[in-house]
């Protein structure tokens, strides 16, 4: 045998194991790519939406309805005012929702409401009717007029200026409930509604927000106080707000393996994946956002501007945090040990605590209280009156 063909013989051995090799290797990046495209599409919230999809979302005549409609300059959105309207349960059934002129929630004419709560959707009733909504239900059991100012997807900030704004035009009001479903605290340092929620279906979703830099924490105002331009102004302030949120997250895209790595590098969507994680093996659901110091301080901050907006009004604060569901009744438990040791003259109220069929606390999940839900909610507040 030529000493050629034995050269010619090792160089088609060495091309068919490179061949393998780089095969092997294909197959494998193939494979990771797979499994992180499954991973993808199976945690939408962990990404970004599309540019192209953002943009498409705000259209100039849906823009304007909302200006028309729910648009406000210094909480970032309100409840319709004066007005009715008809929803559903989380079992599909038709809810009435009335509320008057000054946005506040309403089953009758309110008069002279001793009680003001405030919060989101768990204390503006969602998914019940009027007198169904645990505000409601507490005026039952008290015999104490309640007013409800709730606002739908509305964080803790946005709360609190709505208090601010609606107190003076109740003087009777002597008691004021904060409500905090367990999840607000990360929608306190959230400016733009849907780099948080991908599917919001708020796309004109700008707000207050709290930004904590060296250990202070500043309330910002809502970046669309004034009334952005529909348009290319509308669709930059939109992109740029996605770019620039707390909770920051990178887009879903082709190759997959390289948007997952970037979702486990970047700290605020690991903390969503741990969430998760969380629900799955029975621990505290939002725990790790209460251990996060900017978080944190955020929330003190917020509920001490509420007290002291409060007292300074001669009305009794309380502050009311309420479960999502069943799965998680704790979360907030150290920070309101550490409030109630450090704010004096403000009442905490922890719903998790609430010895209940907690079963029967939501319809299902993900869902609103029942409401059985919201009866027990105004029982276990009326405990503290």
């Amino acid at each position: 045998m030529s000493t050629a063909s034995v050269g010619e013989r090792r160089i088609a051995y060495n091309w068919r194991g490179l061949f393998f090799w780089l095969l092997i290797l294909f197959l494998n990046a193939a494979l990771l790519e797979l499994l992180a495209f499954g991973f993808a599409k199976l945690n939408h919230d962990l990404f970004r939406a599309d540019p192209a999809v953002i943009s498409a979302e705000l259209a100039p005549d849906a823009y304007a309805r909302f200006l028309s409609i729910r648009y406000h300059p210094v909480k970032g959105w309100q409840n319709r005012l004066h007005t009715s309207y008809t929803g559903k349960s989380c079992l599909g059934e038709e809810t009435s929702f009335n509320f008057d002129r000054n946005g506040a929630r309403i089953s009758h004419p309110v008069m002279q409401p001793l009680i003001m709560t405030i919060g989101d959707s768990y204390t503006v009733g969602a998914q019940a009717n009027d007198d169904q909504s645990y505000p409601s239900q507490l005026e039952v059991i008290l015999g104490k007029e309640v007013v409800n100012y709730g606002i739908g997807a509305a964080g803790p900030l946005q709360a609190v200026l709505q208090f601010e704004e609606q107190i003076d035009k109740h003087p009777t009001v002597r008691t004021a409930i904060l409500g905090i479903m367990y999840e607000n605290i990360m929608r306190m340092a959230n400016a733009y509604r849907p780099a948080l929620i991908r599917r919001s279906k708020m796309p004109f979703g700008f707000k207050p927000f709290v930004k904590v830099e060296n250990g202070v924490a500043r309330h910002v105002s809502n970046p669309n106080a004034a009334p952005l331009q529909p348009g290319e102004e509308l669709r930059d302030a939109a992109l740029s707000a996605m770019d620039q949120d707390y909770w920051y997250k990178p887009r879903e895209r082709f190759p997959y393996i390289v948007s997952v790595a970037r979702v486990l590098a970047n700290k605020k969507p690991r903390q969503m994946f741990t969430e998760r994680v969380n629900t799955l093996i029975g621990r505290p659901q939002f725990g790790q956002y209460y251990k996060e110091p900017d978080l944190y301080l955020g929330l003190q901050s917020v509920v001490t501007r509420f007290a002291n907006a409060a007292k300074k009004r001669g009305v009794r604060p309380l502050v009311l945090f309420l479960p999502q569901n069943r799965l998680d009744r704790s979360s907030p438990s150290e920070f309101i040990a550490d409030m109630e040791s450090e704010l004096s003259g403000v009442d905490f109220i922890d719903m998790g605590r609430a010895e209940i069929d907690w079963g029967r606390y939501n319809d299902k999940t993900p869902c609103h209280p029942s409401p059985y839900g919201y009866r027990m909610i105004a029982e276990y507040v009326a405990q503290h009156f």
